[in-house]
């Protein structure tokens, strides 16, 4: 049998037996897809993943398929952690089984604070999953469930950790004051510990609270206070995040100059840091600084190549989203042809996927003033502005926010 099909089996394995195994569990919904009999659908994600995370996978080999041992639940959160790069759902069953592991695990497996701490971070890490996949109830649950395990006793470490995931899905609930708060106290924490990497790491974070708030200066200030206690040879994540979402925060207060001319110059180190998304991300704010400099035919052939790219990634709604960007140079240059047809495709995609009822009233009435030729930049950008608000709120699932996160 191969390992791919060992682990399938002791994953539907853990079906069977999930009554048994969590006498006092956490939230029934956080096992509903398990419940529901549909691991089944995710068997060629769960596959996928495991072959990319060998090492976890022979670990998981090694120590035997009916074994519950702590190993096996750390392995499960290593296998999760290093899911973060690749999609929310292959994130999310990676980290139940951590969590699933760390709950079934039998007295004495472990001391008892050891034990809490692991259950804390593996339910941490569902949390997060689920907050990437916009589940924000579920995600806000889990962690509830993370804070109980940890206990009052909780080490300061988990404490921080559990605090920063925690402040991330505050941002993407929109509930800044609190989301700045955990985060302020995850930041003190790491500072405390000596931990000076992750301090920066969540500082970062209180920098995409400002930008939400609308607060630009003060989130160039964050971004820049953290670049300068950078080594950007050696802490070149870190650097890129904070360079790149200064830049961004530059341009949503009207300074397409500075912003430009930081992208030309960082061309080299945002290539050398950003992941495909990113890259696609650096492009489109290239094209919208160029677009408030007025350079609109280098903006629209930038504009093009970045829905090209959308589409090859497969975000159908990023590429309505540019599109919307496109829409402003059809109006300046009176192309009503073009924006007419543009004006249908963005409400389609939109509607499609049932956003929120002020964002789909906005493009209603950009496809209805198209229609009649009549309409304003101020329509296309009261347009813009709420599916702005739709990829803050998480609602744009699949893709990188607007500022860069760590």
């Amino acid at each position: 049998m191969t390992i791919d099909s060992l682990l399938v089996e002791e994953a539907r394995r853990w079906i069977d037996e999930r009554e048994s195994a969590l006498a006092e569990h956490p939230p029934r919904e956080l096992w509903n897809e398990y419940a529901a009999g549909r691991l089944g659908e995710e068997e060629d994600r769960l596959q996928e993943h495991l072959v990319s995370c060998r090492r976890c996978s022979d670990l998981l080999l090694s120590l035997g398929r009916r074994e519950r041992t702590v190993e096996r639940a750390k392995a499960w959160l290593e296998a999760a952690l290093e899911s973060r790069k690749g999609t929310p759902e292959r994130y999310l069953l990676a980290a139940r089984a951590a969590a699933f592991v760390a709950e079934a695990l039998p007295p004495g497996a472990a001391p008892p604070a050891d034990l809490r701490d692991l259950q804390a971070r593996a339910h941490a890490e569902v949390g997060n999953a689920l907050r990437l996949l916009a589940r924000f109830r579920e995600a806000e649950a889990a962690f509830g469930t993370a804070m109980a395990r940890a206990g009052a006793d909780v080490a300061p470490e988990t404490l921080a950790h559990l605090l920063n995931l925690s402040g991330s899905l505050a941002i993407d609930r929109r509930d800044f004051a609190e989301a700045d708060q955990r985060l302020r106290l995850s930041v003190q924490l790491y500072e405390r510990l000596g931990d000076r990497y992750r301090a920066l790491d969540v500082f970062l974070r209180r920098g995409l609270v400002a930008a939400n708030q609308e607060n630009h200066e003060l989130a160039i200030h964050h971004n820049c206070r953290v670049f300068d206690r950078l080594a950007p040879d050696r802490d070149a994540r870190l650097a890129y995040i904070s360079l790149y979402n200064s830049v961004c925060a530059l341009m949503q207060i009207g300074a397409f100059e500075p912003a430009a001319s930081l992208f030309e110059q960082g061309k080299p180190f945002f290539e050398s840091h950003a992941s495909e998304i990113e890259k696609v991300k650096i492009r489109w704010n290239e094209a919208r600084a160029a677009l408030g400099l007025g350079r609109f035919r280098q903006a629209e052939e930038l504009f093009r190549k970045v829905r090209l790219d959308f589409e090859r990634l497969e975000l159908p709604c990023y590429v309505a989203y540019a599109g919307l960007d496109l829409a402003e140079i059809c109006l300046r240059e009176g192309r009503f042809v073009e924006l007419r047809a543009l004006a249908a495709e963005i409400l389609g995609v939109f509607s499609s996927i049932g956003v929120q009822r002020e964002a789909l009233a906005a493009l209603v009435f950009l496809e209805q003033a198209a229609r009649r030729e009549r309409v304003t930049l101020d329509l296309v950008r009261a347009a813009v502005r709420e599916v702005e608000a739709l990829e803050a709120s998480g609602s744009l699932n699949g893709a990188a926010r607007e500022g860069a996160e760590p």
